[in-house]
């Protein structure tokens, strides 16, 4: 499932992905759903790879 959530987000520009990240860690572990988790992950996976160079 993690890689379905990937390829939703890799095309996401920068702005959407640091302000899904932001709202996805205010509800933090709680109130995240396993979906949300997941998408979580591949969006901090996303900007890693970009931000690597």
């Amino acid at each position: 499932m993690e890689n379905q959530e990937y390829l939703k987000v890799k095309n996401w520009a920068n702005w959407e992905l640091e302000n899904a990240k932001k709202a996805l860690e205010m509800l933090g572990g709680f109130f995240n759903t396993e979906e949300d988790n997941q998408r979580l992950e591949a969006i901090k996976k996303v900007l890693k790879e970009r931000f690597k160079k």
